[in-house]
């Protein structure tokens, strides 16, 4: 039964993938509305709401 539990949780589509702001590494997946937390990456605080977290579909055209 719990293996049922976890396959419904990883499999979750509303699930979104988050991204730092400063250094635009991977965070996490999940769904937040507010994210106040240290970036294990580039160890900058990251103080923001949903908009501001950019997934990468937002900011490849900025690295090309």
């Amino acid at each position: 039964m719990e293996l049922d539990k976890i396959e419904t949780i990883q499999g979750d589509l509303k699930f979104k993938s988050y991204f730092c702001p400063h250094c635009r590494k991977f965070l996490m997946k999940g769904g937040v509305r507010r994210l106040k937390m240290t970036c294990p990456h580039c160890h900058k605080f990251i103080d923001a709401d949903e908009n501001e977290l950019l997934s990468m579909d937002n900011f490849a055209g900025e690295l090309g």
